[in-house]
This record gives structure tokens, C-alpha cells and sequence, in this order.
């Protein structure tokens, strides 16, 4: 049986690949700006906080108040009002969905799709290490934002991000959004391309979610799913065959997700570092 830790660094690798942790890059228009010098550090909105903390630190003016206090992340998660505030999630979250509702997932030009994956990214790092909230009181944050969508392009984007949250967390209620998702057979363009002479290949969203939640099963909850049923040519029976697994197996899925949080060794799969942009005020 593979040991915790040696499941959560796989995760861990995943995730970070899928990520851009260092280049630096122009924000996109729908990101925060860093908060301008006069404003004071107590009044920062989430916005403001995620704007700095992700402004390349050499950018920054000598006299920022951010620079002159040194009140860098650990002093926003300990010291901030807001960090106790889960508002200021919904406030942070609605406000990039309102401003990006057209950046679809994986459907846009290379550059606009890296610049929105360094986005969640950047929202995922602000919820775990800056708000000093409990767990479950995130994932009711995040299960009450995808609550409040009526229009479809920010429910689906929302459905999506909070899904990708459960390997952090292990809440199995933001697993059940995959299996919402495998009645999707919504296509996709993917974010990478094989090589450089190849075009990007597509996907679905059910094939997708059907991928998560068996890696979920077998990798982060080592259940040992035989997957074979499910990994079928016929995308949509398989897709069909894991939600009825799922839907018979589901309390000892739930089971499984407290027993391997609950396991000292587990540490979570969480990105560990958060991109940065050029300032822009």
C-alpha cells in the first residue's frame, strides 16, 4: 500500500506542473492591482492583499507600506482583519468571475490561458495560506460562491475551480462536483500541445472529471478501484458507470476522505508558492 506522503507528493508534483510558479508576466486586466502607496495595510480588501503579495517584489517603491512594515503573508494571516473574513473570499472570488467571464476554460489564446491558470492558482495560495479560517468553513465559501452563479460561463468556471480544491482539502462534498461533471460532454481545447509541431489536443469535461475522481480514489485515497469498468473506449457509458459506483460506494468514499485527512502523515496538496506580475497600480 502506498504510504501517505508518498501519494501526496504525487499530487503535489501534478499540481505545481500544471502550474506557472515563477515566470513573471504582465496581469491580465481582470486581476488585481497592487494597492497604491497611500492606502493603509489594515484596510486592504482580499483583493488588495492577493495584488501585492503577487506584485514582483523588486517592483515595489521603497516607501510602500508594504515594503516600509514588512507585513508580508504570515503577518496578513495572523494580523489582517480581514483573514478571519470569509466574505472577503466571495468578495475576491465574484469580482475575478465578473471581470473574466469571458476567459472560458483552456478555450483561449496560450497567453490569456496561462495568465487565467496563474489566477486561480494565485486565489487557491490566498485562501490556504492567508485566511486564517477552518477548513470546512473554505469549502462552505467556495460551495455558496458556485451557489450565487446564474450565468453558465461563471458557473462552470467556478464548478471547475472549487472541484480542483479537493485534493487540498478532502472535503467530499467538492468531489461530488466531479461527478456533476461527468454527465458533461462539453469539448475543450486543452492548455498544452505534445510538442511544438503539434496542434493542442481536445478533451471533454466528463472525460476530464472521470480522470480526477479515479486518481482521487486510487492515488490520494488509495482505495484500489479497479478502473478498467470506467477507463472504456465508450467515453459515455464509462463516464455513466463510475457515477453509479459512486453513488453505491459513496459512504465509504466519504469514510476514506476524513480517515486520510485525519492521518498525521498527510499534508495536504496545496501549491506552495504564489506567481508573480508586474506591478501595475
Amino acid at each position: 500500500m502506498k504510504s501517505i506522503a508518498h501519494v501526496t507528493s504525487l499530487c503535489i508534483t501534478l499540481m505545481l506542473a500544471l502550474s506557472f510558479t515563477h515566470a513573471a508576466v504582465p496581469r491580465p486586466a481582470f486581476y488585481p492591482s497592487t494597492p497604491s502607496i497611500s492606502k493603509a495595510t489594515e484596510e486592504y480588501t482580499l483583493a488588495d492583499v492577493l495584488g501585492v503579495l503577487s506584485t514582483i517584489f523588486d517592483q515595489l517603491p521603497a516607501n510602500h507600506p508594504y515594503m516600509v512594515e514588512k507585513k508580508y503573508k504570515d503577518w496578513f494571516n495572523k494580523k489582517w482583519p480581514g483573514a478571519k473574513d470569509p466574505t472577503k473570499i466571495d468578495e475576491l472570488i465574484q469580482g475575478i468571475l465578473d471581470a473574466a467571464s469571458v476567459h472560458l476554460p483552456y478555450t483561449n489564446p496560450k497567453d490569456d490561458s496561462k495568465k487565467t491558470s496563474i489566477t486561480w492558482k494565485n486565489v487557491s495560495f490566498m485562501m490556504n495560506q492567508v485566511m486564517d479560517l477552518k477548513d470546512p468553513v473554505k469549502v462552505d465559501t467556495l460551495l455558496r460562491i458556485l451557489a450565487a452563479q446564474t450565468d453558465v460561463i461563471k458557473k462552470t468556471r467556478m464548478r471547475a475551480f472549487a472541484a480542483r480544491e479537493f485534493f487540498g482539502y478532502l472535503d467530499p462534498r467538492l468531489l461530488a462536483l466531479y461527478i456533476e461533471m461527468l454527465d458533461d460532454a462539453t469539448a475543450y481545447t486543452e492548455k498544452h500541445a505534445m510538442s511544438e509541431n503539434t496542434s493542442r489536443p481536445t478533451s471533454t469535461i466528463r472525460r476530464d472529471a472521470r480522470g480526477r475522481i479515479l486518481w482521487a480514489l486510487n492515488k490520494v485515497l488509495d482505495m484500489n478501484v479497479d478502473e478498467a469498468p470506467f477507463e472504456i473506449a465508450d467515453e459515455a457509458a464509462g463516464c455513466a458507470a463510475l457515477k453509479t459506483w459512486l453513488t453505491d460506494n459513496w459512504a465509504q468514499v466519504v469514510a476514506k476522505c476524513a480517515e486520510t485527512k485525519a492521518d498525521p502523515t498527510w499534508i495536504g496538496a496545496l501549491p506552495e508558492s504564489i506567481s508573480n506580475f508586474d506591478v501595475r497600480y
